[in-house]
Order: structure tokens, then sequence, then C-alpha cells
């Protein structure tokens, strides 16, 4: 069949968008590449914070500050207008299994040791006991022993990383949840920047020679708890 001069215009026509979609394709893959970047050097500087810092208080603190840092620079320059259903009361997340850098459970234990009687602590520590029992494969799911009846959290200045990055956008997709272990869609940049603070955290332990691993919040809470000395000996529980 014999090309036409109108088969040749539309044939250059369609080899310029194409160069056109190339050009821009190449622009997003670079400016997808800062992106990335943006958290590597987040996650450069908190690791370079807490190197060398082995109280794990000290460390979480200096973490949670570059932390609360990000999110107001990211919320400034990459609004996110999508809905966040989270609010004071709200509690169906607190029913999910947690897990976090080690720094996490010694800094709670050591909260708990400061602030809580003897009595109420061992009140804490059967309450513990019974969540490890109760919590079974596949969802894993109980209510957090540190929920009052208020539905408040009672270590909230303390919770942890897992606990202060949720960003549920429907209260329903939560309650679903507790009965079929469905995800929880998160708001991405700061689903993110907790990713990355985690991490750091784990290598931070790592460069010590620390444990390093992620651990399941209340059964490695109850063995630190359990130690005279917290944090020199423990090593970790698994998830």
């Amino acid at each position: 069949m014999k090309e036409t001069e109108q088969d040749r215009q539309d044939a250059g026509a369609l080899v310029f968008y194409e160069k056109k979609v190339v050009q821009v394709a190449e622009k997003m893959a670079d400016i997808g590449r800062e992106y990335e970047q943006l958290f590597m050097d987040l996650g450069r500087q908190m690791f370079n914070d807490i190197a060398d810092i082995e109280d794990a208080s000290s460390a979480l603190a200096i973490i949670i500050s570059h932390i609360d840092d990000a999110v107001a620079v990211f919320n400034r320059h990459f609004p996110d207008s999508s809905p966040v259903a989270c609010v004071k009361g709200c509690h169906f997340c607190c029913s999910f299994p947690i897990e976090c850098p080690s720094q996490v459970v010694v800094d709670v234990a050591g909260h708990l040791k400061k602030t809580v009687s003897e009595i109420d602590l061992q009140h804490l520590i059967s309450r513990m006991n019974r969540d490890v029992l109760v919590r079974q494969p596949p969802l894993n799911r109980s209510v957090c022993v540190f929920l009052d009846t208020n539905h408040l959290c009672l270590i909230y200045e303390n919770r942890p990383l897992s606990c202060r990055w949720f960003s549920s956008p429907d209260v329903n997709i939560c309650r679903q949840s507790l009965a079929d272990g469905r995800q929880v869609p998160q708001r991405p940049v700061i689903h993110r920047i907790f990713q990355v603070a985690t991490t750091m955290l784990s290598a931070a332990a790592k460069h010590q020679g620390r444990f390093h691993e992620q651990v399941g919040f209340i059964p490695s809470l109850l063995e630190v708890l359990a130690l005279p000395d917290n944090e020199t000996t423990w090593r970790g529980h698994p998830r």
C-alpha cells in the first residue's frame, strides 16, 4: 500500500510527540531521584547525630526532633490534602501489633520504672503477660495494655514510632482491620519519614554493637523490665 503525504505527516508528528514524552519522562526520573535523595540526606543526618549516643532515650529524643522538623518542612512544600481521621480518643489502631527499634523498648521501660509505682508496675506486667497470650495469629489483635478507660494512651509522650506515624484516612477502615486484618493506608510522606527514622535507629544500634533488629513491643518490654540493668544485657526478642 502506497504511503501518502498525510501518512508521512502523521508519522512525523508521532515521532515529535514521542520525543517530547521521552524528555518529560527523563525529567520526571531526575526529579524522582532528587526526591529520593531528600530522604537519604535526612537519614544520613539522623544517623550522624545519634551514632555515638548510647543512651536510648537521648537518641530517641533527637530522632523525634528530626521527625517533627522533617514533617513540618514536607508539609510546607509538599502539602497533602488527603484526610486524616486520627483524633484524640480514637483507639482502633491501639489493638494492632507493634514492632519497633530496640531503643523504643528501652526508653519505655526506663520511663515506667521512673514514673510508675512498684504495685502499678506489677499490674502492668501481669496485663502484658496476658496480652502476649491473647494475641494469636493470624491477626494478633488485642487492646493495648497502655490504653486507659477513656481510650487515652498512658505512655503517650513515650509511645512507639509505629503509633506516632499512624495517619488513617478513614476510621471505618481501622475498625474493619480489627476484624479482617486489612491494610490501613497512610500518608506516604509521613510514613516514609518514620521509616527512615526507624532504619537509622537500627543502624545506630548496630554501629554500637547492640541488638539492632525490629522487635515485638510488648514481649520485648517484658524482657527489658525483668533485667536489673535494662539495656546493657538485653539481646532482643524475636518478632
